[in-house]
C-alpha cells in the first residue's frame, strides 16, 4: 500500500478518536479531562505535515505549463483585487470621518460617537 494512504487513514483514525469517541467518553463520565493538555499538540503536528502533500502541485505545474500560466494569472488578478480592497477601504474611512464631523452635536449622533476622538 502507498504511505501515503497510511498516513492519511491513521490522521482520519486520530480525528474520529479525538471528535466522537472521546467526546462521547468524557459525557459518559467515564473519561476525566487531563490535568495538563499539552499532549494535544502532537497530534496537531501530525496533522500538519499532511499540508506537506500540497507540494506535489509544485511537480504537476513543471510538467503542465499551462497552470504555471494560470498560477501567474492568478496573482496578477489577486493584486489588482488588493488595490481595490485598499481603495475601498480608503473610501469607507474618509466618509466616515466625514459623516462624524457632519453629525456632530445634532439629536442624530446621540450617543453613537462617544469613543470616537472629535
Amino acid at each position: 500500500k502507498d504511505p501515503s494512504f497510511l498516513f492519511d487513514g491513521f490522521l482520519v483514525a486520530m480525528q474520529i478518536w479525538e471528535t466522537w469517541v472521546q467526546t462521547a467518553l468524557f459525557s459518559a463520565g467515564i473519561l476525566s479531562l487531563p490535568s495538563n493538555i499539552k499532549g494535544v499538540g502532537m497530534a496537531r503536528l501530525l496533522q500538519l505535515t499532511r499540508l506537506t502533500r500540497v507540494l506535489r502541485v509544485g511537480r504537476l505545474v513543471t510538467h503542465v505549463p499551462e497552470l504555471m500560466f494560470l498560477v501567474k494569472n492568478l496573482a496578477i488578478a489577486a493584486r489588482s483585487v488588493v488595490a481595490t480592497l485598499a481603495l475601498l477601504l480608503a473610501f469607507i474611512y474618509v466618509f466616515s470621518l466625514v459623516l462624524v464631523q457632519l453629525l456632530k452635536g445634532t439629536p442624530a449622533a446621540g450617543d453613537c460617537f462617544n469613543n470616537i476622538p472629535q
